[in-house]
């Protein structure tokens, strides 16, 4: 049974930050399976309660919504003219303490970013 979690992805070790950043990534609020994927069927019936928000210490936060791609997930903004605005995209995985999730971030560049807090609502 999938039930809806706030899933907090901080930004992992990496050759650019060695130690990782927690000042650094995502918070989503997205439907959890019990295999901890994100359960498509859910979001598609409550596409606006799947949120994201970016969070980075030098950037102004970026929020939006999540939509279904063909292997994983976007980041998208609709804004005030209604137009949808994709600002990050994330592979398909497994929402679990612990592990890694890879971002495709605004511009282009691949990062890692470890799930560090699932928390049921």
């Amino acid at each position: 049974m999938s039930s809806w979690s706030l899933v907090t992805l901080e930004l992992a070790p990496s050759a650019d930050v060695r130690e990782g950043s927690a000042c650094r990534g995502y918070l989503l609020r997205i439907p959890v399976d019990g295999s901890g994927h994100i359960d498509e069927a859910m979001v598609r019936n409550e596409p606006r309660r799947a949120t994201v928000r970016r969070f980075w210490p030098s950037q102004r936060d970026q929020s939006g919504y999540l939509t279904k791609i063909p292997h994983g997930w976007r980041f998208c903004d609709v804004g005030d003219d209604a137009t949808e605005c994709c600002f990050a995209s994330m592979s398909d995985c497994r929402m679990v303490l612990g592990a890694t999730v890879e971002v495709t971030e605004p511009d282009n560049q691949l990062l890692p970013f470890i799930v560090a807090k699932l928390v049921p609502e």
